[in-house]
């Protein structure tokens, strides 16, 4: 089975249906309806359920200590991240909250 991927459908769209629209102006038909025709597969597409994960490294809870026994620990949860433990770049939890230098990414 091939890997799934979440894309923004709605900034391909535009891309397709822009292009679409420049290779009509240069009389490339068929081209242009093809892409035409993809932006309709696209809309038509099966979509899942998605929400935005916080992960720990982005979350404004976590605090680093960098000590030789703990890592960092959670305000949240008091979850505690020992050095050779969990990775904060892929750990993520209900209650994540992106700080407000990471909220605009």
């Amino acid at each position: 089975m091939s890997k799934k991927r979440l894309i923004d459908t709605n900034a391909l769209e535009q891309v397709l249906f822009k292009r679409s629209e420049e290779l009509a102006e240069e009389n490339e038909q068929k081209l242009s309806g093809a892409l035409r025709g993809a932006i309709c597969f696209i809309c038509q597409a099966p979509t899942v359920h998605a929400e935005v994960v916080v992960h720990c490294e982005n979350c404004q809870h976590i605090h680093v200590l960098n000590t030789s026994e703990i890592y960092a620990i959670c305000d949240k949860t008091n979850f505690v991240f020992q050095p050779f433990g969990v990775d904060t770049r892929e750990f993520g939890c209900p209650y994540g909250e992106r700080r407000e230098s990471e909220a605009g990414k």
